[in-house]
């Protein structure tokens, strides 16, 4: 799943610029829920809602919120080095906090 979010990232990272963390939450989730999956991702998918006792809608919600907590990583630790001098880092420290402890896709990756 981290893979996958992590392959996500880069490519719709410029459609969340600027939104607020709901908003973000909200974008995830409709973009998970309209993501059309197949092949080996779709069993995937469904095996683990199968292993969990879960809907895949409920599935596609554990990856939106894992593809929120990505954007809102990658926000908190896009400044190098982070500061609250910098006010990116700044309201990250404040509304994002819960995040920086996400890796960055870069490093999810490896």
């Amino acid at each position: 799943m981290d893979r996958w979010v992590g392959h996500l990232v880069p490519k719709t990272q410029h459609e969340v610029e600027g939104m607020e963390p709901y908003e973000v939450q909200e974008f995830c989730r409709k973009f998970v829920r309209d993501y059309a999956v197949g092949g080996t991702l779709r069993r995937r998918l469904l095996g683990a809602a199968f292993d969990n006792g879960l809907r895949e809608d409920e599935v596609r919600d554990v990856i939106a919120i894992r593809l929120r907590d990505h954007f809102l990583a990658q926000r908190c630790s896009a400044a190098e080095p982070p500061s609250l001098a910098s006010p990116q880092c700044k309201r990250c420290f404040t509304e994002c906090k819960p995040w920086l402890t996400v890796p960055r896709v870069s490093e999810a990756e490896s």
